[in-house]
């Protein structure tokens, strides 16, 4: 399933995730194509690199408060309805883009010590996300006319991205499965736009005994 921009489509996507130093990437990895299952060549439109990581939650400071704080060594298998590919944390990982077919992803994570992580990552439309980015200079008028142009607008032709994934891994005793959309979060406010905090761009994990 598409990720699409939603409440009125007056949110811009979080392009980042993690605010503490990131690992170095460790490989660089290429996808594998299904047998018959890849999209014409035709229709490919450029590919992007995903940093994917994988984070856990750490206690400090012997208050029960806790961090996220970047894992490395997680042996990760990524899926689509077109193509494979598996790597170990922290890497990146090319992947082809099909415009409006960009495919949502399925990212399963394992590592000694940790549960099973799995989440769904689904792509977002970058070219309304960049037309909104621009209206901001118009304030909230700019806004709204765009908003209202890519509710109406043909997706066809418009670019798909993906957030990069970082996955959290759970040390409870529980498989652990979460699926994930790109949540959005607002734009820089202007004067006349209430600002918001953003959504975790990560999966919400749920235990399953």
């Amino acid at each position: 399933m598409i990720a699409r921009v939603g409440l009125v489509g007056l949110f811009a996507l979080s392009l980042g995730a993690c605010a503490t130093p990131k690992l170095p990437l460790t490989s660089m990895e290429e996808v594998t194509y299904l047998p018959g299952a890849q999209i014409p060549e035709s229709k490919v439109r450029g590919s992007e690199i995903l940093e994917v990581r994988t984070l856990a939650k750490k206690e400090e400071n012997g208050d029960h408060s806790t961090r996220e704080v970047e894992v490395a060594g997680a042996n990760c298998l990524i899926k689509s309805d077109h193509y494979t590919a598996t790597l170990v944390t922290p890497a990146g990982l090319r992947v082809p883009l099909y415009g409006y077919q960009t495919p949502q992803l399925s990212i399963e994570c394992v590592k000694d010590g940790y549960n099973k992580s799995v989440a769904g990552w689904a792509p977002y439309n970058k070219t309304m996300i960049d037309r909104l980015n621009t209206a901001q200079a118009g304030g909230l008028l700019g806004v709204l006319v765009i908003a209202a142009y890519n509710a109406a607008s043909d997706e066809t032709n418009d670019e798909f991205q993906y957030l990069n994934p970082d996955v959290l891994l759970s040390k409870s005793d529980a498989s652990v499965v979460g699926v994930m959309t790109p949540q959005p979060m607002e734009p820089t406010p202007t004067s006349a736009i209430q600002s918001m905090e953003p959504a975790d761009p990560r999966p919400m994990a749920t235990a399953v005994r």
